[in-house]
């Protein structure tokens, strides 16, 4: 456990109770910087839910540092929320604002809910009788949770059994109900009205929420996804423009609305949509990325040029060359890129369009030189049987123990581009 302290001038102390996190640190300390006041970061780096015994050594050793300010704001995310609320009345807290919290991690109280911290963290000696009772809250009491995520629905109804707290919903955010309020700009607010005010409006929180929740991304995919379930991907693409149309200027929005438009073939407004995005993106975004321009080079007949050599160290190529070797049978035809013809005999990088070759390498990058009546033939009648993030392998007479992979990610996007460049497969 570990205490730190940073002082500014004023009356106000901001108390931020860390989710786990393995060093001692001031959780969130960029972001509660800005506001001015002194911050106090608790740290529970054993991931043992702030327990009792820890928090008695802790606690009186603050008592001179807590009466030089008139107000004190709790703030925490998951495990820190659960001890900000439970240890909001001992630090005479006038707002608490908790994230996700939970109610206790006691497999008797919530282990019909909360399988996965009740087997992993729970140890009788630290938190039986932990959960949060009444006399235990003071101030203000802000919950925000998912109310469609069972697990934090369940100990938020649990807390507001133990004294009067103020819920706000964060939709679709599952355990990340933080990054909702942060989007949103919720957190910004509400923190700025307690340093100002002492108290907040927690009533006017859920009417913001309602107003700007499209400008939670993750919000947004997320209901943009079931909207597509429901009603089509054009009510989809309706909700995410609408989305953008608000500010939203998200990268992963931006992203997934040039997918879209790549969907419905229209190339010139999804090679737009990329002109909105920063210069730097995050590891997973530059992946989205290079998928939607190796689709946009796809749509307009730029196929990636075949090595001279076939590159043996490359992962992907060697493992789908030994997949193809390992399985085909003597005089079977091979339709793949023409590098492959220097490891296995007879294969072809072109065949006439009659022409049904027993299995077929399509390269992903490389699919608009295999033409439109080779990809719908092969779309149709054979059946895919490996998939890399490079290659996807169609087998005309699949063999005893080959897997139809039609459902697999790497070949629901090979089908998507198929058809959205020529229309339904099955047309």
């Amino acid at each position: 456990m570990a205490a730190l302290y940073q002082k500014r001038a004023g009356e106000t102390l901001i108390v931020s109770f860390a989710p786990r996190q393995e060093r001692p640190s001031i959780w969130g300390q960029s972001f509660l910087g800005r506001f001015g006041v002194s911050l106090l970061g608790l740290t529970d780096y054993h991931a043992s839910w702030f327990p009792e015994q820890d928090m008695a050594q802790i606690l009186p050793r603050l008592e001179g540092l807590l009466a030089g300010y008139r107000r004190v704001i709790l703030y925490g995310f998951s495990m820190g929320a659960y001890a900000a609320l439970k240890y909001s009345g001992r630090l005479r807290a006038g707002v608490t604002l908790a994230f996700s919290p939970q109610f206790s991690i006691e497999p008797g109280r919530v282990g019909h809910f909360d399988h996965r911290r009740t087997r992993l963290f729970h140890r009788p000696e630290l938190h039986d009788g932990m959960q949060i009772v009444p006399g235990d809250l003071a101030g203000q009491a802000v919950l925000f949770f998912d109310p469609l995520f069972r697990e934090d629905a369940s100990h938020a109804a649990l807390i507001a059994q133990a004294g009067p707290v103020a819920c706000v919903p964060t939709p679709f955010s599952r355990h990340d109900s933080i990054r909702f309020a942060v989007s949103t700009g919720m957190v910004e607010d509400l923190l700025r009205e307690a340093v100002r005010q002492g108290g907040v409006d927690a009533g006017a929180a859920r009417r913001q929420r309602r107003a700007r929740r499209l400008l939670c991304p993750d919000y947004v995919r997320a209901v943009a996804g079931l909207l597509d379930r429901r009603s089509g991907p054009e009510s989809g693409m309706w909700l995410l423009g609408r989305a953008l149309a608000a500010g939203n200027d998200a990268p992963a929005l931006h992203l997934e609305h040039a997918e879209r438009l790549l969907d419905e073939a229209r190339v010139a407004e999804a090679e737009a949509a990329l002109c909105a995005l920063p210069e730097t993106l995050k590891p997973t975004q530059q992946a989205v990325l290079a998928d939607v321009q190796r689709r946009l080079a796809l749509h307009t007949g730029q196929d990636a040029p075949d090595p001279r050599a076939f590159p043996a160290g490359d992962a992907a190529w060697a493992e789908t060359a030994e997949f193809v070797r390992q399985r085909r049978l003597p005089g079977e035809t091979v339709l793949a890129p023409a590098s492959f013809g220097t490891i296995l005999e007879g294969c072809a990088a072109a065949l006439p369009e009659e022409a049904r070759p027993d299995w077929a390498v399509v390269r992903k990058s490389a699919m608009a030189g295999l033409g439109h009546p080779r990809l719908r033939e092969l779309a149709r009648n054979t059946t895919p049987v490996f998939a890399n993030a490079e290659f996807v392998v169609w087998a005309r007479q699949p063999s005893f123990g080959m897997v139809d992979l039609r459902g697999t990610p790497e070949v629901r996007a090979m089908l998507r581009d198929i058809e959205g460049m020529w229309g339904e497969i099955g047309a």
